[in-house]
């Protein structure tokens, strides 16, 4: 895949052309042998098809249970800089924005293989920091401010308004979504338009429909999550406590309800506009006139 995206780099060079692509890197190796090839050499990538099947050294398959996760980083790691390198070399730094996110945390059943998100709670497929909370790397040479950080709130939903105004274009839409421009976040120019992140789930009922169920929200650094939030949500404060180990709900009943009941509003709003795949009924008048598929 890295070769392809070199090879599209060189032709938005030579056709004066802008492109956007998506670079999609792997939780980690698929199959025993992807494994080995990883670590064979200490860290030299080996051609997978030259490797024994099934491995026969017990040494280097107890080396690669070792170092699995540190072999795939450092070889995401190899590939991104040969994508930096090529964009450099055809002239395309000053015009080009890379953004290297992950959509989840690390996957907790795979234990050392699945990477961790200490101190924070949770992994992949939970609500917790630990789960939804990812680092986010910017890079725009002249654009984006050399050596600067944000912990301003931000989600990829984001990331369609964001880049569509990055590009300077300003998208159609079937309707309104749910994603915040924060090219001015990029830019170091304002702050994250983006105040409360709402944290659901879907399900699917019998006739097809995904029914979002609200599992959590978050304002500024407070924070509510449970199964049920009508029962017994915990109240969390993420400035004092980014691991979510004390829960403030007792003790802070007032902000428990303020958080409840904007979840509560999120999720009458979620359910009035939830449609079965694949369809869509704009409303009689809009400002985001439906476009051709």
């Amino acid at each position: 895949m890295r070769v392809e995206f070199i090879g599209f780099f060189r032709d938005a060079a030579s056709l004066l052309v802008g492109v956007v692509a998506l670079f999609l890197a792997t939780a980690g190796p698929a199959t025993a042998q992807e494994r080995i090839a990883l670590v064979v050499g200490n860290g030299a990538y080996t051609n997978v098809g030259a490797l024994p099947n099934p491995p026969n050294d017990a040494r280097l398959i107890a080396n690669t249970l070792r170092s699995l996760q540190f072999d795939v980083i450092e070889h995401i790691d190899a590939e991104t800089g040969r994508l930096l390198d090529a964009i450099r070399e055809h002239g395309l730094a000053e015009t080009t924005y890379v953004i290297y996110t992950s959509d989840n945390g690390p996957w907790l059943p795979k234990n050392h293989h699945g990477g961790s998100a200490l101190p924070l709670s949770g992994g992949k497929g939970w609500f917790q920091e630990g789960g939804i909370r990812v680092p986010c790397v910017i890079w725009g040479p002249g654009r984006v401010p050399a050596g600067t950080r944000t912990d301003a709130l931000a989600a990829t939903i984001d990331l369609f308004p964001t880049i569509a105004a990055l590009a300077g274009v300003q998208p159609t839409t079937r309707g309104p979504i749910d994603g915040l421009d924060l090219s001015g976040v990029i830019k170091g120019e304002s702050a994250s338009p983006r105040t409360e992140l709402l944290y659901c789930s879907a399900t699917r009922n019998k006739n097809g429909v995904h029914l979002p169920g609200v599992a959590g929200l978050r304002q500024g650094d407070w924070k509510i999550l449970g199964r049920d939030l009508d029962k017994n949500p915990a109240l969390y404060n993420l400035a004092d406590d980014i691991g979510e180990k004390k829960n403030l709900a007792a003790t802070h009943p007032d902000k428990l309800a303020a958080l409840r009941a904007r979840a509560r509003e999120l999720a009458t709003q979620l359910q009035a506009e939830t449609r079965s795949l694949g369809e869509y009924q704009p409303p009689a008048t809009t400002d985001h006139p439906e476009t051709t598929p």
